[in-house]
């Protein structure tokens, strides 16, 4: 994030009220009840890391698919696997809250072995 990006969201946070915090929290719970509903049913969630590629000659794109993990307080990683037009489009795979085993512990989509041992052999 670059330091203009960095005053603006600071700048940003000094609007916030106590009220509108507070509703904020009470709305994060209600996404963690459903996030658990859902992870009760699989293993984990993958998702894009951005909504598209990474910008050319920059560091970074777009991360505000990163916003949900965030907010539910999932464990998340995203890595490099796929590309669009010659960029990387990274992969965000996250857990459940408070998962001690995290997202490399799901079940790989292929009935044997871990998501870390199939992500591994990507680079083998």
């Amino acid at each position: 994030m670059s330091s203009v990006n960095l005053s603006a969201s600071v700048e940003d946070g000094t609007t916030i009220t106590q009220d509108v915090y507070r509703a904020a929290l009470v709305e994060r719970e209600s996404f963690r009840s459903m996030h658990d509903e859902l992870a009760r049913r699989v293993d984990g969630f993958l998702t894009l890391s951005s909504p598209g590629p990474g910008p050319i000659g920059m560091d970074q794109g777009s991360a505000v698919f990163n916003e949900g993990s965030s907010i539910l307080g999932a464990p998340a990683i995203n890595l490099p696997l796929l590309a669009m037009d010659c960029a990387p489009l990274g992969v965000q795979l996250f857990g459940r809250w408070h998962d001690r085993g995290g997202p490399l512990a799901c079940r790989s989509p292929f009935g044997q072995g871990r998501i870390a041992g199939l992500l591994a052999s990507r680079w083998e």
